[in-house]
């Protein structure tokens, strides 16, 4: 909880953390973090991000007072992961090159906001990065996420999948790709699955929605409309989507 006063130790609501990367380098393996309502960003460095290399469920969507998980409301609750270094509510220069990164397997994040990154460092992604297998994301909010790369290679705007994920109940829209996957980029993965999901108004030089690279992509139940460049909802090289 960034509000919090009290010891910093994680122990309680009064003494959490208030710093999520502490609270997820100090998390038990296997464990949960529970995230209170608020902005978090990843540093005050550009390269700077949230770096999950165990295997937890990071939830969002918290007031603060909660003492049972089934008490969050992460609609009501928002609660955003920010890259927006320079304080302009906008994703551009000078904000992070990324906000999160997932090495680690069978992570779940649930219930978050992830805004205004700005990768033009030439690396992958710039939401979100997954390198860890059986990662689930949940009722998130992809929004104005930026990957530009070199300035024409730039691919996964909200997120980059290199591993096999779910995606359930979360929205993209207004994310930007220079080349590949405005909302999402995804590459050599054995299965992704996109379920009650809605991308719109996301925009990549190919695939605006979706680009994927010898992957296998089902979608279920959800919405693509309005996302341009070639191919603008989902464009494929190798592999297959349905």
């Amino acid at each position: 909880n960034h509000a919090a006063t009290g010891a910093n130790d994680g122990t309680s609501w009064a003494d959490a953390y208030t710093s999520l990367s502490t609270a997820l380098n100090n998390a038990n393996v296997g464990g949960e973090v529970w995230v209170a309502q608020g902005k978090y960003k990843p540093g005050s460095s550009q390269d700077d991000e949230f770096k999950v290399e165990q295997t937890l469920k990071i939830l969002g969507g918290f007031s603060g007072t909660e003492t049972r998980k089934s008490e969050r409301h992460w609609f009501a609750n928002r609660t955003t992961l920010s890259g927006d270094l320079n304080n302009s509510s906008s994703a551009n220069i000078g904000d992070s090159h990324r906000i999160i990164n997932i090495s680690a397997s069978n992570v779940t994040l649930d219930g978050f906001t992830i805004e205004h990154s700005y990768n033009d460092a030439g690396t992958y992604g710039a939401g979100l990065l997954i390198g860890g297998s059986g990662s689930t994301i949940l009722h998130c909010v992809f929004r104005r996420n930026e990957a530009r790369g070199n300035g024409s290679n730039g691919r996964g705007g909200g997120i980059v999948a290199l591993q096999d994920t779910r995606v359930e109940s979360s929205l993209f829209y207004n994310n930007t790709a220079s080349d590949q996957g405005g909302a999402m980029f995804i590459e050599s993965s054995d299965e992704v699955f996109l379920i009650n999901c809605t991308m719109a108004n996301n925009y990549a030089g190919h695939g605006g929605g979706i680009y994927g690279v010898d992957a296998n992509v089902y979608t279920t139940n959800s919405i693509y409309t309005n996302n341009s460049g070639n191919s603008g909802n989902i464009n494929c090289s190798g592999g297959w989507a349905k």
